[in-house]
């Protein structure tokens, strides 16, 4: 898995008698793999489990004892679709002797060779799950979803036309876009995350509710403001949950030396809220949230699964659980629709 999820990972194995040990990216991480594996070979242990985040999985030395293991070697890739990455793929050998792929979609976004090498791989899909599935089999909790239609600013609505135009430019001679394309798609995508009217809408939404926030999830695109001039949608919302003396935890990429602490105050009540950036977007067990705001709206299948499915875990301290899920999006009118409006 990755690393956020490596010690879930450990106690899902202890809850069978199984201990895991979990290989840390350190330095001494070759010498300890180097001794499991002759320990194997060496009929000192019949099995062991070992738990290992993707960046070490890749890596050559990895790759070169897992071959010199003599024993059936069987592969659990969890947020398998991490695996088809240039990068990841390479741990992708074909030394293993079963193998299963978990992931929210196989699907890479944006990715058409990694998605089919995934397939390729691991054989397809063999068994799906969606989330009607699981709330009808008691595994995920029923839930209430409300959009809040955003519209952009004049100023946003005018750049992201704008971009469109540069988009239509951006096809080949064969009608397939260029890569210069999907970076206008990138940049059009982030007005669109970035609007400033959510902020308006998120705070009538809280409004609505007194602030009581007790077990939400508050997904948001960046850390960084546009420009100097601005202020950050991340720090936008903090200063809405401080002025409304809302107690938040921040879990970000940057913030890896406190996120794992900051979730754990979160689901023992320490905290009302956590203001998240994408890496909340995997497996992250959390049963005591119970709501979440997605300002960053996105396209992408997996981020939109992976984001509700962290207020749908089961909780046993509330095991009637109704999870709230808003969700904040923005429906610019096509090009040929503005023009339409303004040559009438």
């Amino acid at each position: 898995p990755t690393i956020d999820l490596i010690d879930q990972w450990q106690r899902e194995f202890e809850k069978f008698n199984l201990s895991a040990f979990i290989l840390k990216d350190a330095k001494n991480w070759k010498a300890n793999l180097e001794e499991k594996i002759n320990f194997l070979n060496l009929d000192f242990i019949d099995s062991e489990i070992i738990l290992v985040t993707y960046n070490i999985f890749s890596e050559d030395s990895f790759i070169e004892i897992i071959k010199d293991c003599d024993k059936n070697c069987f592969l659990i890739a969890d947020e398998a679709h991490k695996a088809g990455s240039k990068k990841f793929s390479q741990g992708l050998i074909a030394d293993y002797d079963a193998k299963i792929a978990l992931t929210a979609t196989p699907k890479r976004h944006f990715d058409e060779e990694g998605t089919q090498l995934l397939e390729d791989y691991f054989g397809g899909v063999v068994s799906k799950k969606d989330l009607k599935w699981g709330i009808k089999n008691g595994y995920l909790c029923p839930y209430n979803y409300y959009m809040n239609e955003i519209t952009l600013t004049p100023k946003e609505l005018e750049e992201y036309y704008e971009i469109t135009r540069k988009m239509m430019k951006c096809w080949n001679e064969h009608g397939q876009q260029t890569d210069a394309f999907w970076g206008y798609a990138g940049e059009r995508a982030d007005i669109i995350k970035e609007a400033k009217n959510k902020i308006d809408a998120l705070s009538d939404n809280l409004k609505s509710l007194n602030f009581k926030l007790d077990g939400a999830f508050i997904f948001c695109n960046t850390e960084k403001p546009k420009n100097n001039e601005e202020i950050s949608q991340f720090d936008q919302i903090a200063n809405l949950l401080i002025n409304n003396k809302v107690r938040y935890k921040p879990v970000t990429s940057k913030r890896k030396l406190t996120r794992k602490q900051n979730l754990k105050d979160f689901s023992k009540g320490d905290a009302d809220v956590v203001l998240a950036i994408d890496c909340l977007d995997e497996g992250i067990d959390v049963p005591s949230a119970k709501m979440a705001f997605i300002l960053s709206s996105t396209t992408n299948e997996k981020q939109y699964i992976q984001r509700r499915g962290r207020v749908l875990r089961k909780s046993k301290d509330n095991p009637d659980k109704v999870a709230e899920i808003y969700d904040f999006v923005c429906f610019p009118p096509s090009l040929e629709d503005k023009d339409k409006r303004m040559t009438k």
